[in-house]
């Protein structure tokens, strides 16, 4: 279903639309600019988070962006998704996704986080998530419309993860799902993994990156990855299982270094096993992996790579001021292999080079 909305999300909020002009002002067209805004978490502020209507207009200051950048991308949990009630947490995934996607100017990609298929009341409530009562991988493909290819990247059939080339500039986006688990049902009705704890990466999808988005990248390109959870080895208190996300970082490795890979797991539902000969390739390039969800700024020298975390959107208690908003527009200068992260609101300007 697509909902109409008026061009006022073209425009930014009103408090912040000189900080924006300013801040594009500081923009380099030269480079390749890619604008990501991550963990909206919206709402109409009928969940426990505050301040979660916030993520409307925030969203709407990133499009007033659409001129200056190469493409645009929200890193999941674009909705809080904290309602038993699925219409509702699908009305408002489809406001905010046919709000950003469909308009003119400029590429436009979403991921899903972790909190955007409204797991967590369920589970709460009766110790079970029921797939039929989530936002489904399916339901997610429905809504980003993943079929309909808008900007002519390239996915594994109708896939949550996918590339886009910019020969122009050089370089090659590829955007991972790494909330890719099996959807198992238990005896009891309730699914064996769901979103709000489980992240992963499927064999299906490490072989497609590993043979397709990397293995076949022109060798006078520059990769940068993006994805939801970030693929460094933060440990959270929560519940979290990051499975196959060393498969993930093996294969970026081993692309970086041109070696042969072999890709073995042998994680219950996870099972992985493929090879990978990156070794005859003359030259490779990998910039970072962009990243949200840990709603904090960060930076990580994963040895090969960097791990590069953006903070989060949602404003929690901070309104009217700049620091109501947080997105990055990050730079990529292939001459001097030099990341300029360019921060708006609450995202700490950066400069990373890589090799």
């Amino acid at each position: 279903m697509i909902i109409s909305h008026s061009n006022n999300f073209n425009l930014p909020r009103m408090h912040s639309k000189n900080r924006i002009q300013s801040f594009l002002k500081k923009l380099d067209n030269s480079k390749m600019i890619i604008i990501f805004g991550t963990d909206h978490h919206y709402d109409n502020n009928s969940t426990w988070r505050r301040n979660t209507l916030c993520g409307w207009g925030n969203i709407s200051n990133i499009l007033y962006c659409r001129r200056y950048a190469d493409c645009m991308i929200l890193g999941g949990d674009n909705v809080d998704s904290e309602h038993l009630d699925k219409d509702t947490n699908l009305n408002n995934l489809n406001q905010i996704t046919n709000t950003f996607l469909f308009g003119p100017c400029t590429d436009r990609f979403i991921l899903r986080g972790n909190h955007d298929a409204g797991t967590i009341q369920h589970y709460n409530s009766s110790g079970k998530v029921e797939l039929k009562k989530i936002i489904g991988r399916n339901d997610f493909k429905n809504i980003f419309q993943t079929k309909k290819l808008f900007f002519n990247e390239i996915r594994d059939g109708d896939s949550l993860y996918f590339y886009k080339d910019y020969p122009d500039k050089k370089i090659r986006v590829i955007c991972v799902d790494t909330i890719d688990y099996p959807e198992i049902i238990n005896k009891d009705g309730g699914l064996k993994y769901f979103d709000q704890w489980d992240y992963g990466f499927q064999e299906k999808q490490l072989k497609w990156v590993a043979e397709e988005a990397l293995g076949k990248c022109p060798i006078d390109f520059h990769v940068i990855m993006f994805s939801h959870v970030p693929l460094n080895n933060t440990k959270s208190v929560n519940r979290e299982n990051r499975r196959n996300f060393d498969c993930m970082k093996q294969i970026i490795s081993g692309f970086v270094k041109k070696q042969l890979v072999i890709v073995r797991s042998n994680l219950k539902d996870f099972e992985v096993d493929f090879e990978v000969d990156f070794s005859k390739k003359e030259k490779t390039c990998f910039a970072a992996v962009i990243s949200g969800h840990e709603h904090w700024d960060n930076d990580i020298d994963m040895g090969d790579y960097r791990s590069i975390v953006i903070n989060r959107a949602w404003p929690n208690d901070v309104l009217f001021s700049e620091n109501e908003d947080a997105f990055a527009a990050i730079e990529i200068d292939t001459s001097m292999k030099i990341i300029n992260i360019k921060g708006f609101g609450r995202v700490f300007d950066r400069e990373i080079k890589y090799s």
